[in-house]
């Protein structure tokens, strides 16, 4: 934020920090979204208690939503909210990695799969 408000002053400051702020709801929204639904899909298959795929009348996952929440909330109180965050960006980064390994694995393993698409790399 030093930088933009050296920059464009006070009004770039501050609409940075704004659109940080709003890009940091919505990837959390998006992150504890997608793990009430994972919690979904894993009591549909008997991993987890049937209590965790009731939805809503709207089709949210409640308990998956409030589980992740109280995850969140109790993860931040115990640990320190900076040290979560740490935690959740490693653990984002290697997530990152694993999925990239994945990738370069299946199409060296496998190139004869075929794919709805073709990335232009000579693989």
């Amino acid at each position: 934020t030093d930088v933009a408000k050296a920059v464009g002053g006070w009004p770039l400051q501050w609409g940075m920090i704004g659109a940080s702020a709003l890009s940091n709801l919505g990837q959390f929204e998006a992150e504890m979204s997608s793990d009430s639904f994972q919690l979904v899909g894993m009591a549909d298959r008997g991993f987890l208690p049937l209590c965790f795929a009731r939805r809503s009348r709207h089709g949210t996952p409640t308990l998956g939503i409030l589980l992740s929440l109280t995850a969140v909330l109790l993860g931040s109180v115990l640990v320190g909210f900076g040290k979560l965050t740490m935690m959740l960006n490693l653990l984002y980064i290697i997530a990152a990695f694993i999925e990239f390994s994945a990738f370069l694995y299946l199409r060296w393993a496998f190139p004869h799969w075929p794919r709805p698409f073709r990335i232009p790399l000579p693989l």
